[in-house]
């Protein structure tokens, strides 16, 4: 068989073109790392896109839609979650005053439906804000007015003392005293009764009351002989600067009657509740000393 013949040229021309295997598997792994590279730095890049847009729909787009959520909620009348949705946002943009705006309107909405506590509740946490502290005593204003209507007279009476200046309650204090008065002398309790009298000032005949009203009750203290009704009786007689001298007159008496029994501890108590009439002091102090001693003769 005949040699084949083998040209020098042409095969080194064909071997220049064959690549070692060590060096094809170099420039795979360069492939490769040069892939990897573009990838990290791809989703570097798409992270940073996400991140920056998350900031974005976090620092603007959620606000704005809280806001209009906000806006939507107080044209509708829902005051209380307006004002919610406004508060959860901050100091963003007017979200504050908004919020102090929601409540007013819900305070405002709750004294037109006669919800008058919780409308002066709210309208006093708004501070200053706006006519809030004016509202406030409107608020108890308009409430005392609801219960004279149906002469609940306590409760009146407890909102326009809260109503402090607003308007007439100061003469509706004393109109609703002098009621509170008058009821309570009808159901025949007197202590009661004298101090509404006594609070209601010179409204109509107070005074002319007052004093009829302690007349039945410490003459009824006297007919018992009960010192602690006795005792409350003259006190409220001090304290309303009522002056009966007749009854002073007769627990003087009394008081005369337990010494002369030697009954000294009860005697210097009913003179305790003379000071200044006559010699009572004196005779209260003698009794006291009888309690422990023996005194001198009667004085």
């Amino acid at each position: 068989m005949a040699k084949r013949y083998r040209n020098p040229r042409r095969d080194a021309r064909a071997n220049q073109f064959v690549t070692p295997a060590s060096a094809r598997r170099a420039i795979r792994n360069i492939r490769i790392h040069h892939v990897l590279k573009i990838t990290l730095r791809t989703l570097i890049i798409l992270g940073i896109c996400s991140a920056l847009g998350y900031f974005a729909y976090q620092r603007y787009f959620v606000p704005q839609y809280t806001y209009y959520r906000a806006e939507r909620s107080y044209a509708a009348g829902r005051y209380q979650e307006a004002a919610d949705l406004f508060s959860s946002l901050g100091p963003w943009q007017d979200s504050a005053d908004r919020a102090w705006q929601s409540l007013y309107s819900l305070a405002q909405d709750d004294l037109v439906h006669s919800r008058f506590d919780e409308a002066a509740r709210i309208f006093d946490s708004l501070g200053e804000w706006e006519d809030a502290p004016l509202r406030v005593h409107e608020t108890y204003y308009r409430k005392g007015q609801w219960a004279l209507e149906r002469n609940d007279l306590d409760t009146a009476l407890e909102a326009f003392l809260a109503s402090g200046d607003y308007e007439d309650s100061q003469t509706l204090v004393q109109d609703v005293y002098y009621r509170l008065g008058d009821m309570r002398f009808q159901q025949e309790q007197y202590p009661e009764a004298a101090d509404a009298f006594y609070h209601s000032g010179v409204w109509e005949d107070a005074l002319y009351r007052l004093q009829e009203t302690m007349r039945i009750y410490a003459t009824q203290a006297l007919d018992r002989n009960e010192f602690s009704m006795i005792s409350d009786a003259w006190k409220r007689l001090r304290e309303y600067h009522v002056e009966l001298e007749d009854l002073d007159a007769q627990l003087y008496e009394n008081a005369n009657t337990l010494m002369e029994k030697a009954e000294y501890e009860q005697a210097a108590d009913l003179f305790h509740l003379l000071p200044g009439y006559r010699d009572s002091e004196m005779l209260e102090s003698w009794c006291r000393s009888r309690e422990t001693q023996e005194g001198d003769d009667l004085p």
